[in-house]
């Protein structure tokens, strides 16, 4: 009889399933090649990793828009991007080779979302895209971007955002205000990734903020108003230039996006050979600093 026991208890375990730990949709099916599902855009994939956390979305082309709604029973706002539903266990976002982040894309991603990587493809993030991630506390925007639109960030807990000189379009609401009221940019780092002199356009937009006044008109619409926060804005430094188009020189944050154009730093400069060397990756940069002149070196890395 034990040994019966011991046969059933065993089968038990062999037949039990496996949950799949990576959800995704590709070309509009899913991971076991058969079911269809809601793309994110024409040419637009996606993936969950249920363990880690991981939301990858990738391809080319226009993401889709999208818009948010309530759900009664958990009295919660929910995406309705196809990911939407694993609010709460979105932990990292990784956008690549697509033109554009839509429309409440990511909005209400939940409260373990701290870490959003966005690839120099990008170049809007459209209204509310990240609209009530209030877990996240900074972000690395793209050197191709142009634009970001009304509500982008809105009370989002950021405190700190690098964006590049290449921005021509700032929305209102963007720069820290979350529901509490008490921050509305007073508290946020904001470098501009590029010199002086390129970095003028953002000083611009900063002037002409818009930000909600905590008040509202007759009809209950909010009313908005000019806050110039062009003195929290300051240039980005060595540890802030790690991009495709920028470098640090040395002295400051150069934009040249061709890297054969890109000068040697004043360290190497008087190194034999080294200047030619230099290398824009960390991997090569790995492989350079073992030479035996590691500790005379100060490279610079993409």
């Amino acid at each position: 009889m034990k040994h019966l026991i011991f046969i059933g208890f065993f089968t038990l375990m062999f037949v039990n399933p496996v949950l799949a730990e990576t959800v995704s949709c590709t070309n509009g099916v899913r991971e076991d090649g058969i079911t269809a599902c809601d793309k994110c855009g024409n040419n637009c994939d996606w993936s969950f990793d249920t363990v880690s956390g991981a939301l990858t979305v990738s391809g080319s082309g226009n993401m889709n828009d999208y818009t948010h709604y309530y759900q009664e029973e958990k009295e919660t706002y929910y995406t309705t991007a196809p990911w939407g539903k694993y609010k709460g266990q979105i932990k990292s976002i990784d956008v690549s080779g697509l033109s554009n982040i839509g429309t409440h894309a990511f909005s209400e991603s939940g409260s373990q979302l701290n870490n959003v990587n966005i690839s120099d493809s990008v170049t809007t993030i459209g209204r509310h895209a990240f609209w009530q991630d209030n877990s996240l506390s900074s972000i690395d925007l793209p050197d191709s971007l142009i634009s970001i639109g009304d509500d982008a960030f809105a009370w989002d807990r950021l405190t700190k955002i690098i964006i590049p000189d290449t921005l021509q379009t700032l929305g209102q609401r963007n720069l820290g205000y979350y529901a509490d009221g008490n921050r509305d940019a007073e508290n946020v780092e904001i470098i501009c990734r590029g010199d002086n002199e390129s970095c003028k356009k953002l000083s611009s937009l900063l002037e002409q903020y818009l930000h909600f006044t905590e008040t509202r008109d007759a009809n209950g619409k909010a009313i908005y108003s000019k806050k110039d926060i062009s003195n929290r804005m300051t240039l980005a430094q060595a540890e802030d230039c790690s991009s495709l188009n920028y470098f640090w020189n040395g002295i400051e944050c150069v934009r040249e996006p061709d890297v054969s154009k890109r000068t040697c730093c004043p360290v190497c400069a008087d190194l034999d050979g080294y200047c030619s060397r230099i290398r824009y990756t960390l991997p090569e940069a790995d492989e350079a600093t073992s030479d035996d002149n590691e500790n005379m070196i100060e490279w610079i890395f993409e």
